[in-house]
């Protein structure tokens, strides 16, 4: 009998951790189908229905980081397009554009004169930095990367304190990245995924790198006039920013033009004949 009550006791306490086990999987698969489906994750092979595979449960590599980092800038586009050179001999043909990128724009550095050590474990402090540097949050000066967790935190990119974790896998990867997705750039009231919206936009129009900082100051002016701004909005503004950045018009004067072509959303009049008007 007292055995028997035992293995009922064991069923169910099974029976209540199962449905958390369940979850966690859950919202780590969500978090990586949303990314993949943004363009921001890529997965790791397929299935036998051809749907992607995140190896959720696998620990990521520093290669992966940085391309991570790349995405979140909304800068795919542009690494892939560019033509990079670093001193690294490890980087795979893959990652290549994106560590590029990255150390091209000071974004990481090797671990070693001629290492980039792709293949070695990243950590939960060493990812979360990264990602703070794409909400433009510079470590040694806003941060400490030995306290990355802990800013995170504060900023609600987590939820608990990633410094104790001993073992950080893709799984956390795809959270912290879907839930940066929500915060805004440093000083500013634009979410990332506004400006990756906005650099994804741009990128498509333009071979010009603009720096993520000037593309949150041109969103946040749009904004702060018109509100949320829509797929519609997105693809008029970048056109329009992407061709007079590349004339040399200060960022100020373009935010205004972005404004105006807000402004007259619905119209019939050309996006070029609102950006000629509105320069004048």
């Amino acid at each position: 009998m007292k055995k028997t009550i035992s293995i009922l006791l064991v069923l169910a306490l099974l029976c209540c951790l199962v449905p958390a086990a369940f979850a966690a999987e859950s919202s780590e698969t969500a978090a990586a189908e949303k990314l993949y489906d943004m363009g921001l994750l890529s997965g790791t092979g397929t299935d036998a229905l051809g749907n992607p595979v995140f190896s959720l449960d696998k620990v990521p590599t520093r290669a992966e980081a940085v391309t991570m980092l790349v995405n979140l800038l909304g800068k795919s586009d542009v690494a892939k397009a560019g033509t990079w050179t670093t001193p690294f001999t490890d980087v795979p043909e893959w990652a290549q554009p994106y560590v590029g990128y990255a150390f091209a724009n000071g974004l990481t550095s090797g671990t070693g004169k001629t290492s980039f050590g792709s293949t070695l474990p990243v950590s939960a402090d060493q990812y979360l930095t990264l990602v703070l540097r794409a909400l433009g949050y510079k470590d040694g000066t806003d941060f400490s990367w030995k306290d990355a967790s802990a800013f995170a935190q504060k900023l609600g990119i987590t939820s608990k304190d990633y410094s104790s974790v001993s073992k950080f896998l893709r799984g956390d990867i795809a959270k912290i990245s879907e839930a940066a997705l929500a915060i805004d750039y440093k000083n500013t009231d634009v979410a990332l995924s506004q400006i990756i919206e906005l650099a994804k936009g741009l990128a498509a129009e333009s071979d010009t790198d603009i720096p993520v900082d000037q593309i949150a100051a041109i969103i946040e002016k749009v904004t702060s006039s018109n509100g949320k701004l829509s797929t519609e909005d997105i693809s008029a503004i970048a056109k329009a920013v992407a061709a007079e950045y590349d004339t040399g018009l200060p960022v100020e004067a373009i935010a205004d033009i972005a404004v105006t072509i807000a402004d007259s959303k619905g119209s019939d009049i050309p996006v070029e004949d609102i950006t000629s008007v509105a320069k004048t």
